[in-house]
């Protein structure tokens, strides 16, 4: 895919500096050491004196050459960027001088290449910790190990390496023979070398089935790194909200719990593959020296023994050491991962022997030993994880800043894996018209703030034929029939197809909308009481089937819920708009709790029935003047979502709605409030067209933003991100009437003004900064604490007094402060 490696001039160097090792190691003695410290030019002169020397010098740089080609060639680099294999190459080159090794060394590493590729990694960890190569690092690994293996190689047949290797031999026996009058200490010592050797293999080979995330693209799959498409979630734990980094420090027992697709095989996933790389900033503390083990059960009947981890994992991978992983967790050495309890313990014959044998796994653990559970909601009782110790982490739905950065990242990644530039162009073209409709289609930002939808979303647009904003509403038909063929497959002891699966998603969606939207398990089986036949006419059955395999319902304490309450809606209006409910839907229209499943089912209807729907809401809307303003909303959202409906119909309901922008009066402003999604939404296009009222609609815009909180940040930021607006003083003044951190990040990082000088008057929006680079003056009205701004530069802070800076000893060089005094302030005021 790329220009070959081992042309570029980074190749070359990398075979200059292999040539100078190689020297070092086989040259005998001072000249070894002369060539090995000289510069290239040197191997001429030291070792071309003499037709021998001539000959090794030519030997030594063609095993160099040698080495380099096929050490570069010889992986696979699907998805790495041309400059990031080059930035791996030259990190390879700088390890390799930066490192230096000797026969004693090799000798006592045995001559093993794994060995020796751990010591390179040890040596320079550092360094590489501070050249933060990114997605650069695995090329680095790769090509580095592969560079060990060669050079190991070419000492194995040479007469020096073979004369050292029978010293060491003899050096050893003596050992040995010492050692027979104390078997157990020889058994300890042999047993320590196969862990120490097998762990090495293991963190390079554990997680390279994980690392990356298949992406269905025509004609078949792409593998995009799954570093590459992850944000850090917040969790809550003991009534507080955390990063899930923070919340793991000192923990050692945890369970990690969250409806399906919130992200918890993500977060273990992650976690895993960062704790098998040792030198990792983003390991959680306290992890230093563990070696993780990853265990998933989702789709299992059984919980198979730690020491089928590494197997389960990799099968390629060397078999372990007999009861090595076992060992490890007992030793207190480990951190042990379970992921997708429910499947083994929702079982209705094994699931007590199973919870039996998790027990047994978590008794034998080491104090030391980190165990990480993972799970839905109710998979373990609160009695059970009480017992043992364990400290629950619940998994919260992304905030709206970090759909954005999700869908971002996803993209990015995928375009990193384009082989042409209109490719990639395409690529980041559908992640702008995603991240775009968000703020457009509010039912689309709330389903996309669960994980898996997420992606769902983003991969069932990538290279489809939807155009967006126009087909949100075939977009979410195509997530749930995706979502439906995946649940198809999620196994069990019931095999339905994936239309059965649909047909039962769609069905619970439309009982829940007609009833109640917590269910019991009573109000589950009532619902599939149809489909009963699918489980041998046991509804009961079904229903546990669909709680433990599919991906839409939830349990938890306070009952069984949908994982997202606008993609029910949407499920539901299938079946709505099937059986022509026009009546109900005119009827429910002035309600704000159904506003959202008016729209979704208008979408679906065919052009007739949607037209006299319209039609019914706008007939309502001119004979109720206390629900004139959201009838007229309602109708203009059915009149967008709807397909072909009449033009004539469709400037009506314009027309209304835009009676009521912006507002006459309070009584107005309620109403809109009351549907502002739908408020919204009708806002955003509306700003689209219009130029003379702008002003008038953004400051309508926030102050129903204001009403319906964070979640309306994806509009909000649509507006601070359009040049055309007038209002940038609006936009900078309403950070503090929102999260900070979530309103720096969504609106203020890409508005499209920055204000010469900003005013900070909250401690939380001086931490928000480092998302702001653009932001270079500020006035600030708290204490600054120096700690907050770390990592941020060229920043210029303006105080009233000298002691409002906390720890200043700690800004950066490029941070200047100005004490300016009362009655200097930018904005006149004293």
């Amino acid at each position: 895919m790329w220009p070959s490696a081992k042309n570029s001039d980074a190749a070359a160097a990398v075979a200059g500096i292999l040539a100078k090792t190689l020297a070092t190691l086989l040259l005998p003695g001072a000249l070894g050491t002369l060539v090995g410290e000289s510069a290239g030019a040197l191997i001429d002169s030291a070792a071309g004196r003499n037709r021998e020397g001539r000959k090794l010098r030519r030997d030594i740089s063609a095993i160099a050459e040698n080495i380099a080609e096929h050490s570069i060639a010889a992986v696979e680099y699907s998805g790495v960027a041309p400059h990031d294999l080059e930035a791996a190459i030259v990190a390879v080159g700088d390890t390799l001088q930066a490192v230096s090794v000797d026969n004693q060394l090799i000798r006592e590493a045995g001559f093993s290449a794994e060995r020796l590729y751990e010591y390179y990694r040890e040596q320079d960890g550092e360094r590489l910790t501070r050249a933060a190569l990114g997605t650069a690092e695995q090329a680095y690994l790769q090509i580095l190990r592969e560079v060990s293996r060669r050079i190991i190689g070419v000492l194995l047949l040479s007469p020096e390496a073979h004369g050292a290797a029978l010293h060491d031999v003899f050096a050893q026996l003596r050992r040995l023979t010492e050692q027979l009058d104390f078997p157990s200490e020889l058994r300890r010592s042999l047993d320590q070398a196969d862990d120490w050797d097998y762990r090495v293999t293991y963190r390079d080979k554990a997680g390279l089935r994980l690392a990356r995330i298949p992406v269905n693209r025509p004609p078949g799959l792409c593998r995009v790194p799954m570093a590459a498409t992850y944000v850090e979630p917040a969790v809550r734990v003991d009534d507080t909200v955390r990063p899930v980094t923070e919340a793991l420090a000192g923990r050692r027992r945890v369970f990690i719990a969250g409806p399906p697709g919130a992200g918890k095989t993500w977060l273990l996933r992650r976690l895993f593959l960062e704790a098998l790389r040792p030198e990792s900033a983003a390991r959680a503390p306290g992890w230093a020296g563990l070696v993780p083990l990853y265990l998933d059960v989702d789709g299992r009947a059984d919980l198979p023994p730690l020491d089928q981890v590494p197997e389960l994992l990799n099968p390629s991978m060397a078999r372990s050491p007999n009861g090595w992983a076992g060992n490890l967790s007992r030793q207190g050495q480990a951190v042990v991962m379970v992921d997708g309890l429910e499947s083994v313990l929702g079982q209705p014959l094994d699931g007590p022997d199973n919870l039996d044998a998790l027990e047994q796994v978590v008794a034998e653990a080491g104090t030391e030993t980190v165990v990480i559970l993972a799970g839905r909601e109710g998979t373990l009782s609160p009695e059970w994880l009480e017992r043992l110790g364990f400290t629950t982490l619940e998994l919260l739905p992304l905030r709206p800043y970090e759909v954005h950065e999700l869908v971002c990242q996803w993209y990015e990644a995928v375009a990193a894996t384009s082989g042409t530039t209109d490719d990639r162009e395409h690529v980041l073209a559908r992640c702008r018209a995603l991240n775009g409709c968000l703020g457009m289609v509010s039912d689309l930002a709330e389903m996309l703030r669960i994980p898996q939808l997420a992606a769902l979303a983003c991969e069932t647009l990538l290279d489809s034929d939807l155009r967006l904003p126009d087909d949100w509403i075939l977009l979410i038909d195509r997530m749930a029939e995706r979502l439906a063929t995946r649940d198809a497959a999620a196994g069990g002891d019931l095999q339905l197809s994936s239309d059965e699966v649909a047909a039962i998603h769609r069905a619970v969606a439309f009982w829940s909308v007609h009833n109640t939207a917590t269910l019991t398990g009573e109000h589950l089986e009532a619902a599939l009481e149809p489909f009963a036949h699918l489980a041998a006419g046991k509804a009961a059955e079904l229903a546990k089937h669909v709680l433990a395999r599919h991906s839409i319902l939830g349990e938890s304490r306070h009952g069984i819920s949908f994982v997202s309450e606008a993609f029910r809606d949407h499920l539901a209006a299938v079946d709505l708009a099937v059986n022509m409910y026009v009546p109900f839907l005119a009827k429910h229209a002035p309600s704000p709790d159904h506003a959202r499943l008016v729209v979704a089912t208008a979408g679906r209807l065919l052009p007739r029935r949607a037209t006299q729907l319209v039609d019914d809401i706008l007939d309502a809307a001119d004979q109720e003047p206390g629900t004139s303003a959201v009838l007229a909303i309602v109708a203009l959202c059915c009149a967008y979502a709807a397909r072909n409906i009449d033009p004539a119909t469709k400037d009506r309901a314009s027309q209304a709605a835009y009676r009521f922008i912006p507002p006459a009066d309070e009584t107005v402003n309620e109403q809109l409030a009351a549907v502002a999604p739908q408020a919204l939404d009708v806002l955003a296009r509306t700003v689209a067209a219009e130029d003379e009222r702008r002003a008038a609609i953004l400051r309508l815009v926030f102050e129903i933003a204001r009403a319906f909180g964070n979640r309306a940040l994806s509009t909000v930021a649509l507006f601070a991100g359009d040049p055309r607006s007038v209002e940038h003083e609006l936009v900078w003044g309403a950070w503090t009437d929102f999260d900070e951190t979530e309103y720096a990040r969504l609106v203020l990082a890409h508005a499209a003004v920055t204000p010469t000088t900003v005013v900070v008057k909250r401690v939380a929006q001086v931490a928000a900064l480092a998302a702001l680079p653009r932001v270079q003056v500020i006035e600030a009205r708290c204490e600054v604490d120096a700690r907050l701004l770390r990592g941020r530069e060229n920043l210029t802070i303006k105080v009233e007094r000298g002691e409002m800076i906390v720890r200043p000893d700690l800004l950066a060089p490029t941070i200047s402060v100005e004490v300016v005094g009362e009655g200097e302030r930018e904005d006149g005021r004293p």
